[in-house]
């Protein structure tokens, strides 16, 4: 794989963390937990994904748990997240509905749909598991 199809293999691994923890939890467990420490390389794996209204979504977010952002340290962030009123908190819950579907991580693997056949080829070769 060359440096550029590394890059978008990293960026959907990083999107995937995202999915899985406000599909979990919405993107109050996102900013509770410590996966928010990297909010930054998130919000730019969802941008190399072409998942444009994601990346917005999580900065809003940010920005509704604190103007400055939402702190990239879990204890700092978790003292923000305590002071938000029951309507952030909604908002909180509107922007998460963005995140509860596989669509934006499923365009993106269809548009590169013969980088993933090549990979498939390449760990079958290797005699490890297709997926």
């Amino acid at each position: 794989l060359t440096d550029a199809e590394r890059g978008l293999i990293v960026a959907l691994d990083e999107s995937a963390e995202i999915f899985g923890e406000v599909g979990n939890g919405g993107l109050s467990q996102y900013f509770f937990n410590s996966t928010a420490n990297r909010r930054p390389q998130h919000v730019a794996a969802l941008k190399a994904i072409g998942f444009e209204a994601g990346a917005a979504a999580l900065e809003e977010a940010a920005r509704l748990i604190h103007p400055k952002g939402a702190s990239l340290d879990r204890d700092e962030r978790i003292a923000q997240y305590a002071a938000l009123s029951n309507r952030t908190e909604k908002r909180l819950d509107e922007l998460s509905r963005l995140f509860w579907t596989p669509a934006p991580r499923l365009r993106f693997m269809l548009r590169h749909k013969e980088l993933f056949a090549r990979i498939r080829t390449a760990r079958r070769a290797a005699d490890l598991p297709a997926e």
